[in-house]
């Protein structure tokens, strides 16, 4: 049963904006074309929406993104201990909501603090901030890092408890 976007507010509360509702069925429909069960595209619907921010432009490129991830699979060889071949094996690739900034969006989240000198580490949304704790383990300054994601934490809200330990 496809769904339409008008459907995708009894289904997500995320879906607040009728461009989320769109996107939010697009994404649904293409992921019960792949899946073949209901339950398993709403949740991906849902998980993307969830992560849709307020800048259309990103969240657009996020949703292409989605969509062309649940259409690709890619061939996997695994190799045993002593590196003779173990099997080959078709596998889907993983949704992933990393979110790209470019430049001009750095430069505007550095003057604003949203992110480190230089750009780093920008947060902007609830999304980011998870985003940028994953990535601690690639800063070049940990302490620094751990600072600016805390101090982003408390502007957003979101209480990190005791947080990196």
């Amino acid at each position: 049963m496809p769904w339409s976007a008008s459907e995708a507010k009894s289904k997500t509360k995320s879906a607040d904006t009728p461009e989320k509702r769109k996107a939010w069925a697009k994404i649904a429909n293409k992921a019960l074309k792949k899946y073949k069960n209901e339950g398993k595209a709403i949740r991906v619907a849902n998980a993307a929406v969830a992560k849709m921010g307020s800048d259309e432009t990103t969240d657009m490129l996020m949703v292409m993104d989605v969509l062309s991830s649940l259409r690709r699979k890619r061939k996997v060889q695994s190799r045993d201990p002593f590196g003779r071949e173990a099997g080959t094996w078709e596998e889907e690739d993983a949704v992933v909501f990393d979110r790209e900034f470019s430049t001009e969006q750095r430069e505007e989240a550095e003057e604003s603090g949203a992110a480190m000198k230089g750009g780093g580490f920008p947060i902007k949304n609830k999304s980011d901030l998870k985003n940028a704790q994953r990535a601690l383990g690639r800063a070049k300054n940990r302490e620094a890092t751990i600072k600016h994601i805390k101090k982003r934490a408390r502007a957003l809200g979101v209480d990190l408890g005791n947080w990196p330990n």
